[in-house]
């Protein structure tokens, strides 16, 4: 499993490095645009539908993560004696549009960036649960609040080093 992962994750991407090297003799002068490139000049038409299949999936992820996210507060940080239908269905869904809100005048907010920048920053948003999550599996005296504390001073150092001029 693990070799038929390696070889859709990187010769994939090889291949299509080695097309554009072929096909794109003068270069880029940013990287990010090599497909865009290829799709525009040789084949305009697949492009769309390249374009629609990346939109399709990123849509159907972010979808996933704002349910994910309300069935988390209404069933995991929401404890009742007696679990009300109606009122879990109505806080699920009011965090869901809460925390939709918040991603968007957050995205407002976000410089153009390259694809590799936004991957930094999503890779180091998940470096800030593993302490947590070693920390349940592997350590006797974790607790609940000191996990909340790991992940909350992560993120405020996160938005710290990422958003203020401190980020030199």
């Amino acid at each position: 499993a693990i070799s038929v992962l390696f070889f859709v994750l990187f010769f994939v991407t090889w291949v299509i490095g080695n097309s554009a090297f072929t096909l794109l003799p003068n270069g880029l002068q940013d990287g990010d645009f090599v497909l865009g490139t290829i799709f525009k000049k040789y084949a305009p038409y697949f492009g769309a539908f390249v374009i629609v299949a990346v939109f399709s999936a990123g849509m159907s992820t972010v979808d996933s993560q704002l349910l994910s996210s309300g069935s988390l507060v209404t069933y995991d940080f929401k404890k009742t004696t007696a679990p009300d239908k109606r009122n879990n269905f109505v806080i699920g869904r009011n965090f869901t549009l809460g925390l939709l809100g918040l991603i968007y005048i957050w995205s407002l907010f976000l410089k153009s960036m390259s694809v590799y920048s936004l991957i930094l920053m999503s890779s180091s948003m998940a470096v800030i649960l593993i302490p947590a999550v070693i920390g349940i599996f592997y350590w006797k005296k974790s607790t609940t609040e000191g996990a909340i504390v790991s992940i909350g001073v992560g993120i405020i150092i996160f938005f710290v080093k990422t958003f203020t001029p401190l980020a030199a």
